[in-house]
């Protein structure tokens, strides 16, 4: 007959070291006094509004799950990481750095690592920040998923990585920002199903980089929609340009890239072709 009691021993100890690694999972409400996340792999639920103080993440391995609040901060960047592998979701930031010259972006993602690592945001709200809406000047890679990014000072979403790590962005809306909806200067960054729409400067906007995947896409009312110079091998597929001021979609000096199956209104550069 099987030793049942030394089986139920084996999985309480079992049970017992498996919550030893298990994430800590912490509810939070940050204040002037305590703003900064320093937990481990850790995940930290906000039960409140956060009025008047910013987020700082120097954890490594953080999720932050805004559980449908926000963050308004008026004195610069509202949300700030400084370490790798982080995780925002469920979360609205508003009016960031309204008060400032400079500076005031809505979620500022600028920690060291290396693009081998992996940031990412999901279901964020980010409206009225004085510069870009999201910034990466990070080494890490960072993922963009089923956001909204509107009325940015600057541009709605930067990848601009030192390292060449790259910004990706999926099932989002950047519409009305001062400058581009999305714009990137760093290598394989992908823009997937995306609405860029009513940016005052374009909706995509890319100079001088390689491996960019453009495909699904939806580009209006911009200045112009779709910008690329001197890319390297970029894949442009099945995007739609309409009613963009100047033009749908200029492309000028990239090399062995692709365009098919795409829709626009009007065209320039040798390789913006439907």
């Amino acid at each position: 007959m099987r030793n049942t009691i030394g089986f139920s021993k084996w999985i309480g100890i079992a049970a017992a070291a498996a919550g030893i690694f298990a994430p800590r999972v912490l509810g939070w409400c940050p204040s002037p006094s305590d703003y900064v996340i320093k937990c481990q792999s850790c995940t930290v639920l906000l039960t409140c509004d956060a009025v008047g103080v910013p987020i700082w993440i120097t954890g490594f391995g953080v999720t932050l799950d805004g559980q449908n609040h926000y963050v308004e901060y008026h004195q610069g960047a509202a949300i700030r990481t400084f370490n790798i592998d982080t995780e925002i979701k469920n979360l609205a930031v508003i009016d960031a750095g309204i008060s400032t010259s400079s500076g005031g972006y809505g979620i500022s993602i600028e920690q060291a690592g290396t693009y081998l690592n992996q940031n990412t945001l999901s279901n964020v709200r980010v409206i009225y920040s004085k510069s870009h809406g999201i910034y990466n000047s990070s080494n890490s890679n960072l993922t963009i998923r089923n956001s909204y990014v509107g009325s940015s000072g600057g541009d709605g979403v930067l990848g601009s990585s030192p390292t060449g790590a790259w910004t990706s962005i999926y099932n989002t809306t950047s519409e009305r920002n001062v400058f581009h909806g999305f714009a990137t200067n760093s290598p394989n960054s992908t823009a997937s199903y995306n609405t860029f729409s009513d940016n005052g400067s374009y909706g995509y906007y890319a100079y001088g980089v390689g491996g960019l995947s453009i495909y699904g896409n939806t580009l209006q009312r911009n200045y112009r929609g779709l910008f690329l110079s001197s890319t390297i091998a970029p894949s442009v597929q099945n995007n739609t340009g309409s009613q963009n001021t100047v033009m749908d979609c200029f492309d000028v000096g990239s090399t062995l890239g692709s365009h098919s199956g795409n829709s626009w209104g009007t065209a320039n550069g040798p390789n913006c072709i439907h």
